[in-house]
């Protein structure tokens, strides 16, 4: 890899396992590269502050990678490594966070993050463990601070997508609401096609396999015929 690390323009290691030694390294190997614009990590072991530091400053120097996937890495487990990772993604164009188990810190250093960044337009948080009110609204009211997001998936969790539906302005900028899988409560789909009507920017919803009731025929009788 070493011979020609300087030309790959994508790098896709999911399912390697790849532990803090391995990240380091590949942190070394993004220095030395200038044309990589995607880079897939997921399941790769981020539990060391240190090495997650270098692989963050590797990807925020980095001229062309617009992609990254740090998808199941532990990411929910400790704090510093999230906030490593945070500083080092903000020229990040798609950013994928999935099955990270976000607790309340965790969540919090996202939303900070999603309030203070302009650059990433694609943000998938899906299975991560956010559910309830109170964490859903943490979300939202960063959501309404961002004015860059397209794409945001929060699917496969038990979801509260009330904060979501409440207010116009939480989709200045949404394009795409990925909700698949989730749990929601069998009023959800009033609630979202409620949201459809005042929310013209969506173009793009995923409700596939929800749990709510009479979604066909609501969208049916709620959403003008094309």
């Amino acid at each position: 890899m070493n011979n020609n690390s300087s030309t790959l323009i994508r790098l896709q290691l999911s399912g390697c396992n790849l532990d803090s030694k391995d990240v380091n390294r590949i942190a070394r190997l993004i220095k030395k590269n200038k044309v990589m614009h995607s880079l897939d990590l997921s399941t790769s072991a981020l539990d060391s502050a240190r090495e997650t530091r270098a692989l963050s400053n590797a990807i925020k120097s980095h001229p062309e990678l617009k992609f990254v996937n740090l998808s199941n890495t532990g990411l929910g487990d400790d704090k510093s490594v999230l906030k490593a990772v945070l500083s080092g993604v903000c020229n990040v164009e798609s950013l994928i966070l999935e099955e990270n188990q976000l607790g309340d810190d965790g969540l919090a250093l996202i939303a900070d993050f999603i309030k203070s960044n302009d650059v990433v337009t694609v943000l998938s948080l899906a299975d991560n463990g956010i559910e309830g009110k109170k964490k859903c609204e943490v979300l939202a009211n960063a959501m309404k601070k961002n004015n860059t997001i397209q794409e945001l998936s929060i699917g496969s969790q038990k979801i509260d997508i009330r904060p979501f539906l409440a207010s116009k302005k939480v989709t200045d900028a949404l394009a795409h609401l990925d909700l698949g899988g989730s749990n929601l409560r069998s009023a959800g789909s009033k609630q979202i096609t409620a949201f459809l009507k005042k929310n013209p920017p969506l173009s793009s919803l995923n409700v596939s396999v929800v749990d709510i009731e009479d979604i066909v025929f609501v969208l049916y009788n709620h959403l003008p015929l094309m």
